[in-house]
C-alpha cells in the first residue's frame, strides 16, 4: 500500500466532510458519493458522512448506478 494516496472532501472552510481515508470518491448523485476503500471495497456516503452502505461491494459503480436508476 505504500505510495497511495488517500481521498477525503473538505469544505471552503476547510472543515472535514468525509474523512481522508478513502482511495478513491466519486459524486455519482447530487450529494451522495461513492467512496471506495483501500482494500477496493464501495460504499456510499453524503456530504454528512452519514454512510448509506458500507464499504463491502466489489463493483460499487455498477451496482450504485442500478439502485439510482431503479429509483427514477
Amino acid at each position: 500500500m505504500q505510495g497511495l494516496k488517500k481521498r477525503g472532501l473538505f469544505n471552503l472552510a476547510g472543515e472535514v466532510i468525509i474523512p481522508i481515508e478513502y482511495k478513491s470518491i466519486k459524486e455519482i448523485a447530487p450529494n451522495i458519493f461513492s467512496i471506495e476503500n483501500m482494500e477496493g471495497k464501495f460504499g456510499l456516503a453524503d456530504l454528512n458522512n452519514n454512510t448509506f452502505t458500507e464499504c463491502k461491494y466489489n463493483d460499487g459503480i455498477r451496482f450504485f448506478n442500478k439502485i439510482f436508476k431503479e429509483k427514477e
